[in-house]
């Protein structure tokens, strides 16, 4: 038997971002064609407890002590409060490992720098072949 519907994707022209249920409530990314954010619905009821309007990207999504965690585009990480559906944070999330060991704000010759310094600035299978060839010597160490 149906409870309740979802509200919110009556006329069909919808994307959902992800999905999570914590304690009664579901919580949801959607783009329809008039919303683009995160909403959360009682899933006793399915009337809509809030919906903030927050761009996302992907279908990341978490929940961790009360805070909703999702992509926000840009390599960002967005945080908003479970509650209410303000947000919290937004985070930097750089996807360039060699970017996280610098400080903010490092120029393209100090990123430059140091990928090389590491030989990740090699094709893939180079780089792999280094590894490879690290890794023999510390298991057949040579005389």
């Amino acid at each position: 038997d149906l409870i309740w519907v979802l509200p919110g994707v009556e006329d069909g022209n919808f994307d959902f971002g992800g999905m999570l249920v914590e304690d009664d409530v579901i919580y949801r990314l959607i783009a329809t064609s008039d919303f683009v954010g995160i909403q959360a619905i009682d899933g006793r009821n399915g009337v809509a407890k809030w919906r903030q309007a927050q761009q996302w990207a992907g279908d990341f999504f978490a929940i961790e002590d009360d805070t909703l965690y999702f992509g926000g585009g840009d390599n960002t990480l967005v945080a908003v409060d479970a509650e209410t559906g303000e947000r919290r944070r937004t985070m930097d999330v750089p996807g360039n490992p060699i970017a996280m060991m610098l400080p903010p704000g490092a120029s393209d010759a100090d990123i430059a720098l140091l990928t090389a310094h590491y030989g990740l600035d090699k094709p893939i299978m180079t780089q792999f072949w280094i590894w490879l060839g690290r890794a023999l010597l510390e298991v057949v160490p040579m005389p």
